[in-house]
């Protein structure tokens, strides 16, 4: 068996180190590593919404993520790795030194809506931690929470079992859109930029921009004091500028009015937040495939009544601003699709079976159609949420 050698040249020591980094990210060991220090840190949601004031709200899921191979590439020249590290020969070798070494090998954030609570989340972190709440999980609390651009973040990393070292986040909604933005147009800029001064000052003002709309945001949530309102608010921030090309306006108030007036189930909320997640992660959104069946008769009739009771251009609106979530492929499958969930509270009305609206100690009186009474009785209610009908 051949005896393992350290390497001393810089280029020979990037390519080994690059050669185990490849291996080490499709690793089983390192995602099982990854799962299970997230399920801690899901635990530690849980304790945060225990314990948060009420106008501290956070995201339930944490990100996570692995090193990608660029990333690691360039870091280990830019913090001077290639020079510090031992590497060897030796792949194994190597690869334990990279979970060991890499602070941020692994990382997770935790997001929370506004930016006042990222502080209190960092102490609430080291209260949890300082009580021995987390299971072979050791966290470094002294990391330099000051950044180049002079702002602060919060953060921390650890190691899990000893081996497996990660990075932990606290980011607010607002710093994490201005970090993304700020980090890769000028902290990992590759070329030389001779308006890289401008680009920072531009920078700033963007932060300023955004801490303001924080702030706008808070007086907001305050106000409604309900995560719903606020996902709305976000959802409509991060979609308008897709659907007022669409809609053909950029006074669009009415038109998401009438949407989340319509789309109001648990469904519609949990997908609304699921595209707020992975817009702030400026990532695309795949729409779920939805169930889209064969109409019905009673659908049909009811499709009828909607297109003659309301403005096509309303109905239009409201379809494109649902189809950001939902599959629809066509303005008729969303015509198709919004029949049968207005029609489903009816679909185990056992009126029609048992109940013909006759009793026997009165005097007979011709009851109307229960079909007919079950379309009226929607496009009344659908009145109410649209506002407006053809006269």
């Amino acid at each position: 068996m051949s005896k393992m050698r350290f390497i001393r040249k810089t280029e020979e020591k990037r390519r080994y180190l690059l050669s185990a980094f490849k291996d080490l990210i499709i690793d089983k060991e390192l995602n099982w590593a990854k799962t299970q220090i997230e399920e801690q840190i899901k635990l530690f949601i849980k304790y945060l919404i225990e314990n948060l004031g009420p106008k501290q709200r956070i995201f339930e899921n944490p990100e996570s993520r692995i090193k990608s191979y660029d990333s690691f590439s360039e870091k280990i020249c830019r913090k001077g790795y290639i020079q510090t590290w031992r590497v060897t020969d030796d792949k194994d070798t190597n690869k334990e030194l990279i979970m060991r070494q890499l602070p941020d090998l692994i990382g997770f954030r935790i997001t929370c809506f506004f930016l006042d609570a990222e502080w209190n989340i960092y102490n609430l972190l080291k209260e949890y931690n300082d009580n021995g709440k987390f299971e072979e999980i050791t966290i470094n609390f002294n990391e330099n929470h000051e950044q180049k651009n002079g702002h602060t973040l919060y953060k921390v990393t650890g190691k899990y079992n000893n081996k497996y070292s990660f990075e932990l986040q606290i980011k607010s909604i607002m710093h994490n859109i201005w970090g993304e933005v700020d980090h890769k147009t000028i902290y990992k800029s590759r070329d030389f930029d001779p308006n890289i001064e401008t680009k920072r000052n531009i920078s700033e003002e963007l932060f300023n921009i955004l801490k303001a709309s924080d702030k706008q945001l808070q007086i907001l949530f305050e106000e409604t004091n309900t995560e719903e309102k606020l996902l709305q608010s976000l959802f409509f921030v991060k979609t308008k500028k897709e659907t007022s090309k669409q809609i053909g306006t950029d006074i669009l108030a009415e038109h998401y009015d009438r949407f989340f007036k319509i789309f109001s189930e648990k469904i519609d909320r949990d997908r609304i937040k699921d595209y707020i997640i992975v817009a702030l992660q400026e990532k695309k959104y795949k729409r779920k495939k939805d169930n889209l069946r064969t109409v019905e008769t009673l659908e049909k009739e009811l499709i009828k009544e909607i297109q003659n009771k309301f403005y096509e251009y309303d109905l239009k609106s409201i379809f494109f601003i649902a189809k950001v979530i939902y599959s629809f492929n066509s303005y008729n499958e969303f015509l198709n699709y919004l029949s049968h969930r207005l029609l489903s509270p009816y679909a185990h009305d056992e009126t029609d079976e048992f109940d013909t609206g006759h009793d026997e100690f009165d005097d007979f009186v011709a009851q109307e159609d229960p079909q007919a009474q079950k379309i009226k009785d929607i496009i009344t209610l659908l009145s109410n949420k649209i506002g407006r009908v053809k006269e």
